[in-house]
C-alpha cells in the first residue's frame, strides 16, 4: 500500500502548521519531502539494522506547552481546519489532506487528558500527572513529525504508545513503516545468513512491528516475507511456456497429417 497523499503532506507539515492561523503555506520543498518519505523510512531503518554498540543520545526534545494545546485543540472546527487547504494546487490533494487531518484531530481530542480541581472559587483546568501527560506529549510530537518514531527506535526509546499514535494519526504511513522493516530484514538475512540483530534492539524492533513479548508472531511475520520475496524471484527467473506447453519445452504447431506430409 502507498503512503496516501493526504498522509505524506500533514507528515511534513505537522500538527502545528495544521493549527495555525491560516492557510497552509505548501511548498516545492514539502512536495518533495512527502514524495521522498519511503526513502526516508529505509534509511532510518537501515541505520537501525546496521548499527552496533550503545544506543546514540536522542537529541533535543521537541518543545510542547500544555496550556497552549488545552487552549487550542478542543476548539478545532471543520469550518477552521478548511483554512488549510485554500492555497493546495489541486482539490484531490485537498481533500485527501482535509480527511487526514480530521481523522489526527478527531483522534487526538479524544486522548488529550484533561484534569480539573474544584475549589470554592469553582472548577479550573490544572495540568494531569506526569504520566498522562508523557503520553499524550509523545502522541503529539508523532502527529507533528511522524517519522519521530523511527528516531526513537534508532536510540532505543521506542515505546508501544508512539507505534500506536503513529498507527492513529497516520495509517498508510504505519503500513509503510512496517512493510519496509520486513523488507530490508528479509534483504539483509538473504545477504548475510548468520546475520541477527542483538537482543536489546530486536526487543525494540519487536515493539515497532507491534510484536513485543511474542517471538512467535514477529518470526511468522519475517517467513511470510521470505516466502514473498523468495515467490517474487521465482516468478522473474521462471521462463514463459508457450501456450499449451511446459515451461522451457517447444511446442510443435502443426498437426499429425502435416507432421506425416513432411516427412515423405
Amino acid at each position: 500500500m502507498a503512503i496516501d497523499p493526504g498522509e505524506a503532506v500533514l507528515a511534513v507539515t505537522g500538527i502545528g502548521d495544521a493549527l495555525a492561523p491560516g492557510p497552509l503555506r505548501l511548498t516545492k520543498e514539502h512536495m518533495g519531502r512527502a514524495e521522498g518519505l519511503p526513502r526516508a523510512i529505509r534509511r532510518r531503518l537501515r541505520k537501525f539494522l546496521a548499527a552496533k554498540g550503545p544506543w546514540p543520545a536522542f537529541g533535543k526534545v521537541p518543545p510542547f506547552k500544555y496550556d497552549t494545546v488545552l487552549e487550542e485543540l478542543p476548539m478545532v472546527t471543520p469550518q477552521r481546519l478548511q483554512e488549510n487547504v485554500d492555497r493546495f494546487p489541486d482539490q484531490p490533494l485537498a481533500d485527501a489532506y482535509m480527511a487526514a487531518l480530521g481523522r489526527m484531530v478527531g483522534w487526538l481530542q479524544s486522548v488529550f487528558p484533561v484534569r480539573v480541581r474544584e475549589s470554592i472559587t469553582g472548577i479550573k483546568n490544572v495540568e494531569p500527572r506526569d504520566m498522562k501527560l508523557a503520553e499524550f506529549r509523545r502522541a503529539w510530537w508523532i502527529a507533528d513529525s511522524p517519522l519521530r518514531v523511527l528516531d526513537s527506535l534508532n536510540t532505543g526509546l521506542l515505546v508501544a504508545d508512539e507505534v500506536e499514535a503513529l498507527r492513529q494519526c497516520y495509517p498508510t504511513l504505519h503500513a509503510e513503516v512496517l512493510n519496509a522493516a520486513l523488507e530490508l530484514i528479509v534483504q539483509r538475512k538473504a545477504e548475510a545468513p548468520r546475520w541477527e540483530l542483538p537482543y536489546e534492539r530486536e526487543r525494540k524492533l519487536k515493539i515497532l512491528l507491534g510484536a513485543q513479548g511474542d517471538d512467535a508472531q514477529m518470526k511468522a511475520a519475517v517467513r511470510d516475507a521470505f516466502e514473498r520475496a523468495k515467490k517474487g524471484a521465482q516468478q522473474e527467473e521462471k521462463p514463459q511456456a508457450p501456450a499449451g506447453g511446459k515451461p522451457g519445452k517447444f511446442v510443435d504447431p502443426s498437426t499429425p497429417t502435416q507432421r506425416g506430409e513432411a516427412q515423405k
